[in-house]
Parts: C-alpha cells; structure tokens; sequence
C-alpha cells in the first residue's frame, strides 16, 4: 500500500543548506578579492575587507581555529580544542585570494575566498540545519490540500524487496529500521486504536475525538507518530480522520487576530494526564506550556493542544487574562475545523499517515461501528531527533 506523508512532507527530499549565506553571483564571486585583513585583538576578532562580491567579514579567533586547525583533525581524547590566542601575524597573499594567519603556536591558518564565501554568518542563525524541523517559511496548506497529499510505497521508503506495507499488525515496526527506535510511551510502544467498551480514554471510544496534539501533558513530547490503518469500516462515510495544520491556522490568527494570538503565545496553561495504563500501571503526567510557543523571531515553533488533557484548573493573574484565553481559545478551534483549514482523509487497510505531531492537529467524528466490523489502527511514536539523525544519515550516503 502507500504512505501518506504529505502531512508533514516528511519524505520529501530535502534541499541541503549550507552552514551559512552563499553569495548568488557566482561571477562576482570568483573576480572578488582581499583587500586587507588585521587582527582586532580587543575584540578577538579577524577583519577582513573584500573587494566587489564579497561582503567584510569579523570572524572570532577561536572560530577560524576551531574550523580550520583544531576541528579538522582528530587528536587524543585527553588534549581538548584549545582556546585560541591572538594571532601574531596577519597578512594577504600576493594574489589577493588568501589570507594568512600566524599563530603564536608556529601554526598558520589559511582563509582562501571561496573559504570564507562558505562559512561566513552574516547574522545571528543565518544558516538552516537540515532536518532541524525549524524552517524559516514553512509550506503552510489548508483544506485544498486534500487533493494533493503525498504518498510513498512503503516498498521504496523500507529500500527492500518486501511488497509494501500489508493490513497486518506490526508493519510499523518495520519502519524503526529507517527511523530509528520509536518513542516508548506510558501506553506502551505500538499502541492499537480500536473501540473498547467503558474505556475512559476517548482514543479508543467511537466518539467524537476533538483536534487535538498527542501527548501534550509531556514537557517534551514526541514530535512525530505514524498511523497505520489494518481494519476499516465498509461504509464510505464512517471511520475517516481530520487533520489540520496548526501552524497556518496560527499565522492566520496572527494576521486577523493579533490580540488572541497574543494571549494564546503568551499564557501558559497545564495539561495533565492521571491514569491506570496495562503497560505500566498508575501514572500522573503533567506540563505547562502556552499553546503557541514561538522562536525568538516571533515565529510559531511548536503547538501544545489537548482539551481532554488540559487541566481544570486555570490559574490566571486576572479576570482579563482567563476570559481573554478562552475566547482567544475557542476562537482557535473555529477556525481549526474551518473548511478552509480542514482536511479530511480516510485510510485504507494497509495504508500510513506521516504526521508531525507539534504542528498538524488530528482528531476524528463520531463514527457508527457495525456489528462485525472493526476499525483498527496502530500508531507508533518518535523522538525528532532520532528521525533527523538517521535521516541526515541517509543523506550523507547520497
């Protein structure tokens, strides 16, 4: 069958980006030159005027040491990178293209311009690090891109010569040996989605399963899971799933509704989860976290959202706070299960949902179960970091 993965794009190859800026003009680039180059001993600091196509550049002794001496050979364990001195020499070749550096170790460092084009940072985080799971300007998509979800064989994303993924118990286990080892839960590792009777999680109810994060009453939460459908209803309206991006319903409330995206990026609420699981017995989880979390330039990094989860008790400095929370709140899940935002995909025995679970809310209707027929799912969880590990891996064997 196939792996639908256009919920996060997850398999999607990505572009590398190097460690900082590149200058576009390549011609420009290869006429630059230095123009002079002295050390700033005061400020610890290498500058470097250039020539046309090259910016100037204030580089930090220990930088240039670090990237072009102590960090490009191995040395015992016991003799660390060291701290760099000033430099006691700084001169520009003759062919103005280099830049020599003389250390007070009897080391120099040459700093060519193709060199510097490649390592400079211009400004604080100029560089993107691939499959950091921060971009800059992520694909925002709404309900339009039901018709266009990616999928994958699951042949192709295993590299072996199995038929894909079958209707059958444990076919996620199978992807650990691309993704690394999955997260292990307080509900166990493979958690199976069917109803049971007088269950007192939602998950496994024919209910109404509101949008919602997994695990939000964890501080760190596991930021990818895969859905892998083995039995379906027959009827094409019942056992269908919603799914909604997270981030472009936040960048759309930041737009029109500036002050309830403040309120909800800058209250911290609890969530808290108290049960009995077979796995491990008794438990008591609980975070606290704003519901919109964002990186220094303002921009939404991570999204926390569990109603069911969400513990009663609100503690708000004023009347102003509290009621502004929960109409800035309520205004959030409007707009999240808006038709404009909202997609909704209904698996087949065999297939897989990719989901990023810090940014795409998932949830369900309430479905009519028939008697003799069963909607069983699996659902398996990842830490990110392993998931980018071994994709970056993979990517350094291409």
């Amino acid at each position: 069958m196939k792996v639908h993965a256009g919920l996060r794009y997850a398999f999607k190859r990505p572009v590398l980006v190097r460690f900082a800026s590149q200058t576009r003009y390549v011609r420009d680039r290869e006429r630059a030159q230095v123009i002079s180059a002295k050390a700033d001993i005061e400020n610890r600091l290498l500058t470097i005027q250039c020539s046309k196509g090259l910016p100037s550049y204030r580089l930090p002794f220990a930088y240039i040491w670090e990237q072009r001496n102590s960090g490009n050979r191995r040395r015992p364990a016991d003799d660390r990178r060291a701290i760099a001195t000033p430099p006691t020499h700084v001169e520009v070749a003759p062919n103005k293209r280099l830049v020599r550096v003389q250390w007070s170790t009897n080391e120099t460092t040459e700093l060519d311009v193709d060199w510097l084009n490649e390592h400079f940072v211009s400004k604080p985080n100029d560089f993107s690090c691939p499959f950091s799971g921060d971009a800059k300007r992520p694909e925002l998509w709404g309900s339009e891109y039901r018709s266009n979800v990616t999928t994958f064989d699951f042949e192709r994303i295993l590299e072996d010569d199995d038929y894909g993924a079958k209707a059958q118990s444990g076919e996620l286990n199978r992807l650990c040996r691309q993704l690394g080892p999955a997260k292990t839960t307080l509900y166990g590792d493979l958690i199976k989605i069917l109803s049971v009777n007088n269950s007192s999680n939602v998950a496994f109810t024919t209910r109404r399963f509101e949008l919602h994060a997994d695990y939000s009453d964890l501080t760190y939460p596991p930021e990818w899971f895969f859905l892998h459908c083995i039995h379906q209803l027959s009827n094409p309206l019942e056992g269908s799933g919603w799914y909604c991006d997270g981030f472009a319903v936040a960048n759309h409330m930041k737009k029109e509704y500036p002050e309830s995206f403040h309120m909800l990026s800058n209250t911290t609420i609890s969530y808290r989860d108290v049960a009995v699981a077979s796995f491990i017995g008794r438990f008591d989880t609980k975070s606290c976290s704003p519901l919109l979390c964002l990186h220094e330039n303002g921009k939404v990094k991570r999204l926390i959202l569990s109603n069911h989860n969400r513990d009663a008790r609100f503690i708000a400095k004023n009347k102003r706070r509290l009621f502004g929370w929960y109409e800035a709140y309520y205004r959030f899940m409007e707009l999240a299960t808006d038709p404009r935002f909202l997609v909704n995909v209904k698996l087949e025995p065999g297939d897989m949902l990719a989901i990023h679970n810090t940014r795409v809310l998932h949830g369900r209707p309430e479905y009519k179960q028939s008697e003799g027929e069963l909607r069983y799912l699996e659902a398996l969880h990842f830490d990110r970091d392993i998931v980018y590990s071994k994709l970056r891996a993979k990517m350094a064997r291409k």
